[in-house]
């Protein structure tokens, strides 16, 4: 025969003891009367039941709490506050002292809200007109509109197009028609796209030196040329009917190539308008050998300066490429120019706050910072420090 379970502990006494449960009393219409009225916590010892279960029958009917909203005080709890102290107020009426300091601080500050009602010639002109427009004829900010038209379940009344709507179309910009009728860019460009009209746009003649690049150079660099849009290119290059240019093959005529390898490629890239680069892919591709190499003649004073400075600065005191230099210092065997650190002497250290810092600085060719950095490692005082003491 199995053992009977252990009997369940008895209940240790909480902070819940001696309070009213609502299954064994329910509550009457006296007690609902009562709350949000008085606070939860003031509640408990008159109604002899928990906070928490006062606040979820509070909830439970839809009482807002008392702190919610600030309560007008009486005439004569007014008096009390002008003329007590906290001390004995609390003594006639036995409110808490954070209570009492709240009154003093909300009559003191005056934190009285007026909330702006809505009328109903207001709620009336909701979703006939824009919420923008509505807020700047009731004084309200959109957004307070917006969350109104919500709560009232009003969608915007969208506005039918007119047949005078339509015949604007296509006959300026969208940008410009949408400020007229008084809608969105979207909106109107959707309207055209429905009817299928096209999008209006300012026609300017093409000019004989810009027709004669269509087809001959790319596209892209025609629009760029010419100041015409990629799709006004497009369609001009189909009314001509010339192909699409090749940036590889068709770029070059046949008088361009001619010129690859007469002479320096540099002239090649001046007549043709083009880069160096594109002259010299353009005469590999053809295996056109470069019968005019331009190599630069190294003088010993710019062979004594490798090294000594890094090679981009030496490329441009030199007006030459950065790798040049680099292909030359490395087939000349010298080292990379390195930053030198100057190491400090105790005659160094002892000059330290005997001469301003700049003047250091020039004299042992350094910046100003480092001697700022010695003196201090050292505690050496500055020139001017040491004169502001007397010394």
């Amino acid at each position: 025969m199995k053992d009977p379970p252990p009997s369940r502990p008895p209940r240790k006494p909480g902070k819940a003891t001696g309070f009213r449960s609502a299954r064994q009393f329910p509550w009457t219409k006296e007690e609902d009367a009562l709350l949000g009225k008085v606070e939860d916590k003031e509640l408990e010892p008159r109604l002899q039941r928990s906070a928490a279960s006062i606040k979820a029958r509070r909830r439970q009917l839809g009482i807002p709490a008392l702190n919610g909203k600030p309560q007008p005080l009486k005439p004569d709890v007014m008096v009390l506050l002008a003329t007590k102290s906290d001390r004995e107020f609390r003594s006639i009426l036995g409110w808490s002292v954070r209570k009492i300091h709240d009154q003093r601080h909300s009559l003191a500050r005056r934190r009285v809200r007026q909330s702006h009602q809505w009328s109903i010639a207001e709620d009336r002109l909701l979703g006939i007109k824009s919420d923008r427009v509505l807020a700047k004829m009731f004084g309200r900010s959109a957004s307070a509109v917006k969350q109104r038209r919500h709560l009232k379940r009003i969608w915007l009344v969208r506005r039918k197009w007119q047949p005078a709507d339509d015949r604007l179309l296509g006959t300026r910009s969208d940008e410009e028609i949408a400020r007229l009728l008084g809608r969105k860019t979207w909106q109107v460009t959707w309207r055209r796209r429905k009817l299928g009209i096209r999008n209006h746009y300012r026609k300017r003649p093409w000019a004989a030196q810009e027709l004669a690049l269509v087809g001959v150079r790319p596209d892209e660099e025609v629009a760029r040329l010419t100041s015409h849009t990629l799709k006004a290119v497009v369609r001009k290059r189909h009314l001509l009917g010339k192909p699409k240019s090749n940036p590889v093959m068709d770029y070059w005529t046949a008088d361009q190539d001619e010129l690859l390898g007469a002479m320096p490629d540099v002239e090649v890239a001046r007549r043709t308008g083009r880069g160096i680069v594109a002259v010299r892919k353009r005469r590999r591709r053809l295996r056109v050998p470069n019968r005019f190499p331009q190599r630069r003649q190294w003088t010993d004073r710019e062979i004594a300066m490798l090294g000594t400075l890094p090679d981009k600065r030496l490329a441009g005191r030199l007006n030459c490429p950065t790798n040049t230099v680099g292909y030359k210092r490395r087939s000349l065997g010298i080292r990379p120019w390195r930053r030198s650190y100057r190491r400090w002497t105790k005659a160094d250290i002892q000059m330290l706050g005997t001469m301003p810092d700049e003047a250091l600085a020039r004299r042992l060719n350094i910046s100003v910072s480092r001697v700022r950095k010695a003196r201090a490692r050292h505690g050496i005082p500055s020139l001017g420090a040491r004169r502001a003491r007397g010394e």
